[in-house]
């Protein structure tokens, strides 16, 4: 899977689907914000997590869970799909 030039990973194909489990560095964007009567500023940034990624290769629809990451602003949703754009 190719996910930008010179970028990508191996999913095998298991159960008729590709299956892979992965970290994505700077895969969560957390927001700055101000916390505490004195406007305490944290900053926000990118974070690594780790995900689990399916894909039908015949319809090209997949989901995501998002299992674990270390950003403080956590994880909101959990769960996703989408569906792939064959290119080419």
């Amino acid at each position: 899977m190719t996910t930008a030039p010179g970028h990508g990973f191996a999913a095998p194909l298991v159960n008729g689907r590709h299956l892979v489990t992965r970290t994505v560095p700077e895969g969560i964007t957390c927001p700055s914000y101000f916390l505490g009567d004195n406007g305490s500023s944290w900053g926000g940034g990118t974070h690594p997590v780790t995900v689990r990624q399916w894909w039908d290769p015949v319809t090209l629809v997949g989901g995501v869970d998002f299992l674990e990451s270390s950003a403080p602003c956590g994880i909101p949703n959990p769960h996703d799909t989408f569906t792939l754009v064959k290119i080419g």
